[in-house]
């Protein structure tokens, strides 16, 4: 399944489809979809081993993990890092525009991520990057890397020079 972070908004697309400008920059003003729930739990309904940066560009008071594990290929992660309190009706343009960020995990094990990167940098104006030795993009915003069978993305107002740092950190 292939997943698509157009513009700063998460949208879920076809199998192995490369997002398209066309598409717009989605919908910020939603919240989060899934359920919060600890990283405990939501280790324990998906199929695949969530991975936790070890590095943040600066301290964060709140985090949180929402999972849907009824997303198709074992699950959707979003953990979210935030200076300041939200909850179910914070949208993810809430948390960008207070500092905060977030990563998305899902599994993809059959995805062949050239021809997404190769589509992305070449529609997108997006950059190329490699993530502990596996390929990804850098677009505005977004930073998306493959690795293990799982789709990674950050969505975050920092430079890439830092999404890269937690990319680099990320571990399960």
């Amino acid at each position: 399944m292939f997943t698509a972070l157009i513009g700063a908004f998460v949208l879920f697309g076809q199998p192995a489809q490369p997002p398209s400008t066309s598409q717009g920059t989605g919908n910020l003003s939603i919240p989060f979809p899934g359920t919060f729930v600890s990283l405990d739990t939501a280790r324990s309904m998906v199929s695949f081993q969530i991975g936790v940066p070890t590095y943040l560009p600066r301290a964060f008071a709140h985090t949180a993990v929402r999972v849907d594990p009824s997303y198709p290929m074992g699950g959707l992660v979003y953990l979210i890092y935030s200076s300041v309190p939200f909850d179910d009706n914070t949208t993810m343009a809430d948390l960008l525009g207070a500092g905060g960020f977030f990563i998305v995990e899902t599994h993809e094990p059959a995805t062949d991520p050239g021809p997404i990167i190769e589509a992305v940098v070449k529609e997108q104006a997006a950059t190329k990057v490699t993530i502990n030795g596996n390929p990804g993009f850098s677009a505005g915003n977004q930073l998306h890397w493959w690795a293990l069978g799982i789709h990674y993305a950050i969505v975050s107002p920092f430079p890439q020079a830092d999404m890269v740092a937690i990319a680099n950190s990320v571990a399960p």
